[in-house]
């Protein structure tokens, strides 16, 4: 496996959930029974207008139903607007729950949450309460998940609360979202209507989570829909590209979609079993949220997020191998992964910086003599040049690679991955407290664009620099 086989798709969340069966009541009473306060059953207990004050009103009410039925009804049929289904089950309950910003902090994904949590995760901070035990999962930036255990030791299902910022492209939500390409999450509207006979919408009601208005509604793909090539069959929202919530088909799921204004929405999802939405309903109407705050992470550009893309010249700071910055002499595509990072200045030339391994043991390389180890006696050229940084014992040597070679290092990866050097190039080698750091520039083939890439290679070798990102 090369570097350049690596997949650049970030963690996928999606868990199969059945559509809960709803309660079949009539959507008028239903609505009027919201309006007012009261129960549907208490709709039967109003008072009812006086025989008297009936007979009067009649007339005048026919003739003006009539006349807003002519004037009216060729006006509406003209200005037909899709709107998305009713509601069929009444409005789940609104919380009454204030935020404790003393409850315990969350922290330490993979393991097990019982009691009142105070959760940050997603930016506004909210307290919720979970009275039986449930699995606090994956963490990152915008996005938290919870697993809530079966009795038979497996999972019903995740609840997911993620900021998202963007929707699926209405016009292909089967493609992973790619940052810029989506559209805004404040759009929901708008993606609910365009995707129709793509993503099927359902039992949608207004309801409050929190003190703040919400809206819910459940998802579920078509029979016989597509599947694209990503993690999921469709996808939904993503939360700066770093986390993506999806569907899948045969699955359901159940959202709460809360507006903060000015800011971008928090997103609830449960996805699981048909016994799931229930119990995510009883921890719903505990939480309580904070003063609004924004996403974790300010708006990013596609490499601070960990994607590909075009990156102009200049200073850019990554996540990648726990967080770099370095500068670009010219334009030229980025392609940051968890181990390794590509910088192709030409169809045939590329830069590549990682941490050094030993590729046999998989052992970590601490330092440069280490390295030279491996890598003199397995080049046809191997001469070390003149090179003023002394940051991290940094030195340089430019190579050439022969007819015959073999891997000479690895870098970190569960399918170990290794590095061969370029036909014609350089590499640079620091010894830095997180690893034997290097940078290789070079042309896949001849010499051709060699002078151009080493001198990319070196603008970076000269101002690269560890960080804490973000």
């Amino acid at each position: 496996m090369t570097i350049d086989d690596r997949a650049f798709e970030r963690l996928r969340l999606a868990n199969p959930a059945p559509v809960t069966v709803i309660e079949d009541r009539p959507a008028a009473a239903v609505a009027l029974a919201v309006i007012q306060d009261r129960e549907v059953g208490e709709l039967e207990r109003l008072t009812p207008v006086p025989a008297r004050q009936r007979r009067r009103w009649v007339i005048p009410v026919v003739v003006a139903v009539v006349v807003a039925l002519l004037v009216g009804l060729p006006t509406l049929l003209s200005n037909r607007v899709e709107e998305i289904p009713p509601a069929t089950d009444p409005a789940p309950p609104t919380t009454s729950a204030r935020f404790d910003p003393n409850a315990t902090e969350l922290i330490g994904p993979s393991r097990v949450v019982q009691g009142p949590f105070l959760v940050e995760q997603v930016g506004t901070p909210f307290s919720i309460t979970f009275e039986a035990e449930w699995v606090f999962g994956r963490s990152q930036a915008g996005f938290v998940e919870f697993s809530e255990s079966a009795t038979d030791g497996g999972s019903d299902g995740t609840l997911v609360f993620i900021r998202a910022t963007e929707l699926s492209d209405p016009e292909q939500p089967t493609q992973p979202i790619e940052l810029g390409d989506g559209i805004a999450a404040t759009e929901l509207e708008t993606w609910l209507i365009d995707t129709e006979g793509k993503v099927t919408v359902s039992g949608r009601v207004e309801t409050e989570i929190g003190g703040r208005p919400a809206i819910r509604f459940d998802l579920a793909l078509p029979d016989g829909a597509d599947c694209g090539p990503g993690a999921f069959c469709s996808y939904f929202v993503t939360s700066r590209g770093i986390a993506d919530v999806g569907l899948n088909l045969g699955t359901s799921y159940r959202v709460w979609w809360i507006d903060e204004p000015g800011l971008d929405p928090i997103v609830v999802v449960a996805s699981g079993s048909s016994a799931l939405f229930g119990k995510v309903a009883d921890v719903l109407v505990t939480l309580g949220f904070g003063p609004a705050a924004p996403h974790p992470i300010p708006a990013l550009r596609p490499w601070e997020a960990g994607a590909r893309a075009d990156a102009p010249a200049g200073v850019v700071r990554i996540p990648s191998l726990g967080g770099l910055e370095f500068e670009l002499a010219e334009p030229a595509s980025l392609d940051p992964d968890d181990v390794a990072v590509q910088v192709m200045v030409s169809s045939v030339s590329e830069v590549t910086v990682s941490y050094a391994f030993d590729p046999i043991t998989r052992d970590p390389l601490a330092s440069v003599d280490e390295a030279l180890q491996l890598l003199t006696p397995a080049v046809e050229s191997f001469v070390e040049v003149e090179w003023s940084r002394a940051w991290n014992g940094g030195r340089a040597f430019d190579l050439v690679r022969g007819p015959d070679f073999s891997p000479l290092l690895a870098v970190e990866s569960d399918g170990g991955l290794q590095w061969g050097p370029p036909a014609n190039g350089r590499i640079w080698l620091f010894e830095t407290e997180r690893g034997l750091l290097f940078i290789s520039a070079g042309s896949l083939e001849g010499t051709f664009g060699l002078e151009r890439v080493i001198t990319f290679g070196e603008r970076i070798a000269e101002t690269i620099e560890l960080i804490e990102f973000p």
